[in-house]
């Protein structure tokens, strides 16, 4: 173009222009697709029900499990409004760390022993985290052998109904223990897994988590009265904590890169589609800059001109998504069977992925073909 030795674009070469044209285009939109899909997923997994209350927690490490310090830092940070809850456990709810799986017998089928994951609670962790209870009730200080089981423990053990299940025993480290409450199934890892059973039970001795429910209006006050009461409980460890929600993101870390991935392959696929859509469009205004200056001389509008350059190169883009939808469907739909817990693919998806197509390509035809439509006719066709 730059040289002015141009081809007709109606040879051979014209039709290899167009059909790369195509393939740039239908990559970007792929990739779009792609981009769409995965960001949405991970919206689902940032925003999705765990089955407890994750915000305004803060979490700090146990150095060490003495029952009469856990109790006077209870106390003193009960004092304050700003912070409304305090509990000690093994874990939290959700955690990739301290999981602990036994086994345990039921009368259901006493020669077979059943996997279960364990939980180490006190009576403020259930209430704290809005962990509901289906039948039955909360562990209290006074309780050593009684336990709290979920939903899928139950189905596990053939029984449908929650308050069926209070007052069942089950065997389980060499002793006979009762079930006096069934709460309603969360999460225990991140939504690329399967719910456990899962049995939650009062153990003093192997509380390794403290958590604090605070009120986020005065969390640096809150904060502050945590860690002064902490070292008081504790003056040779460090205080370092960290809330809850942002430790439960990091879940989905593999899926943030993927999303930041597939979000720049797309920026480069969709900047080498507009080059090559571009360099068409350069090609066939050149070639016809004496048609337009023929067509502005007999009356011809802008906007004339411009749709008539527009429309054949539209088909091209309209060609690009109709290949690139199937091929984002089917790569998209691989990707999410790898996920207990998805999204479906919305129609929406798609029409937003072609809006998305057709305005990169426009605003790309219309720098080029506005300026071939404004230009003076008198500069086309005076050597005519």
């Amino acid at each position: 173009t730059l040289k002015n030795s141009l081809n007709n674009p109606k040879s051979s070469g014209a039709g290899l222009r167009k059909a790369l044209v195509i393939l740039q285009f239908s990559i970007s939109q792929v990739l779009i697709i792609c981009t769409i899909v995965v960001i949405s997923q991970l919206h689902y997994f940032n925003t999705g029900s765990l089955g407890f209350d994750k915000e305004a927690i803060v979490t700090v490490d146990l150095p060490e499990s003495d029952a009469q310090k856990l109790a006077i830092l209870r106390n003193s940070l009960s004092r304050y409004a700003s912070v409304k809850n305090t509990s000690f456990s093994l874990n939290t709810p959700a955690a990739t760390i301290n999981r602990w799986w036994d086994v345990f017998l039921h009368p259901s089928d006493p020669q077979v022993m059943q996997n279960t994951e364990n939980k180490f609670i006190d009576g403020h962790y259930l209430p704290m985290y809005g962990i509901q209870l289906l039948a039955g009730r909360n562990i209290t200080e006074r309780d050593s052998t009684q336990v709290i089981v979920n939903e899928t423990f139950l189905r596990q053990i053939g029984i449908d109904n929650p308050n069926d299940a209070i007052g069942e025993i089950i065997t389980f480290w060499g002793r006979k223990v009762p079930i006096v409450g069934v709460c309603k199934d969360f999460h225990s890892l991140s939504l690329h897994e399967v719910i456990s059973p899962l049995l939650l039970w009062r153990n003093p001795g192997l509380f390794q988590k403290a958590s604090f429910k605070i009120d986020m209006a005065q969390a640096t006050q809150a904060i502050a009265k945590i860690e002064h009461h902490w070292k008081e409980s504790f003056p040779n460890y460090y205080f370092t904590y960290q809330f809850l929600d942002e430790d439960l993101s990091t879940f989905y870390r593999k899926e943030r890169k993927l999303s930041r991935l597939i979000s720049l392959f797309a920026g480069i696929a969709i900047f080498i589609g507009c080059l090559g859509l571009y360099g068409l469009i350069s090609i066939v205004t050149t070639y016809k800059v004496k048609e337009v200056g023929i067509r502005k001389v007999l009356g011809a509008s802008t906007g004339h001109i411009v749709y008539l350059f527009s429309k054949g190169f539209a088909v091209l883009v309209a060609i690009a998504f109709l290949t690139a939808a199937p091929i984002g469907y089917y790569l998209m739909s691989r990707w999410l069977q790898g996920f207990t817990y998805s999204i479906d693919i919305a129609w929406w998806v798609f029409v937003l992925a072609a809006l998305s197509g057709f305005l990169i390509a426009g605003l790309t035809i219309a720098l080029k073909t506005l300026r071939a439509a404004l230009a003076n006719p008198v500069e086309a066709l005076r050597n005519e």
